[in-house]
C-alpha cells in the first residue's frame, strides 16, 4: 500500500527561528499576520548572503501569499503594509528603505550588521525585543547550521544530528562543523569522525596551549584519518 501527502523524504526543509513556536505563537492571534510571517522566512531562507530583505512588492507577487489570505490587488498590497509592519513592531523584523518601497529583513544580530554596512536606512519603526532573536537560547538551531554550511536536511541526517546533540554538547557539535567547513570536508561522516574523537580522546574546552591555526590543522588530521577508514 503506497501512502501520498504533502511530506516526502527528498522534499526541501525551510529553517524556522524557534521563538516563533514560543511565545509568539501565542502573542500573534491573527491569523494572516501568521501567514505572512511563515511566508516570509520561506522567501528570506531562499535568498543568499546578508542582508536577505524580503519586499512588500515580492510577497504581493506572490500567488500562494494571495490565495492564503484571499485577497489581491490593491486590499493585498494594505493587508501586507499592515502585518509587516505589525511583525517588526514585534521585533521579528526589521523595516528598511523608504515606505514606497518597503523591504523587511529578518531581526537578527547578522542582518543588522549587514543593514548597517550597506547603507539602507532602517525606519523609526524598529523592534520591540530583538534580543527574542539573538539570545542563546533561541539562536538558530544545529539543523539550520547544518543546512547553511554541509547540507541538505533529509530525514536520516535530522535523526543523526538529533543523537549527536544528546550525546554531546552542543558547542562540541558546533565547532566540529566548524571545523568540517574550514577543511572543506563537508560531510555527516567526517563530523561524526571529529565528535567520536572528542569523546574518546577528550577535548580541552579551555583556551589552547599551541596555535589555533596548529590544533586545527591537527583536528583535520586525525578526523580525516578516521573518517578514510571508514571509507
Amino acid at each position: 500500500m503506497s501512502v501520498t501527502g504533502p511530506f516526502s523524504p527528498n522534499m526541501d526543509w525551510v529553517p524556522v527561528p524557534a521563538p516563533v513556536f514560543g511565545q509568539l505563537l501565542a502573542d500573534i492571534d491573527d491569523p494572516n499576520e501568521l501567514k505572512i510571517l511563515m511566508r516570509t522566512l520561506w522567501h528570506i531562507n531562499r535568498k543568499k548572503g546578508a542582508p536577505r530583505p524580503v519586499s512588500v512588492d515580492e510577497l504581493s507577487a506572490d500567488s500562494l501569499v494571495s490565495d492564503a489570505i484571499s485577497l489581491s490587488g490593491d486590499e493585498l498590497v494594505t493587508e501586507l503594509h499592515r502585518a509587516l509592519d505589525s511583525l517588526a513592531a514585534r521585533g521579528i523584523f526589521l523595516s528598511v528603505g523608504d515606505r514606497d518601497a518597503a523591504t523587511y529583513v529578518i531581526n537578527t544580530q547578522d542582518e543588522r550588521d549587514a543593514v548597517s554596512r550597506s547603507g539602507i536606512p532602517v525606519r523609526d519603526i524598529v523592534s520591540a525585543a530583538p534580543e527574542t532573536w539573538d539570545s542563546p537560547s533561541d539562536r538558530p538551531g544545529i539543523y539550520e547550521l547544518y543546512e547553511q554550511n554541509i547540507g541538505a536536511l533529509t530525514p536520516l541526517i535530522a535523526e543523526r544530528l538529533t543523537e549527536a546533540v544528546e550525546a554531546h554538547p552542543e558547542s562540541w557539535l558546533r565547532e566540529a562543523i566548524t571545523i568540517a567547513v574550514e577543511n572543506n570536508a563537508r560531510n555527516w561522516g567526517y563530523v561524526t569522525a571529529i565528535l567520536e574523537r572528542w569523546q574518546t580522546e577528550g577535548r580541552e574546552d579551555g583556551e589552547p596551549r599551541r596555535d589555533p591555526e596548529e590544533l586545527r590543522q591537527e583536528e583535520f588530521r586525525k578526523a580525516f584519518a578516521k573518517y578514510a577508514r571508514r571509507t
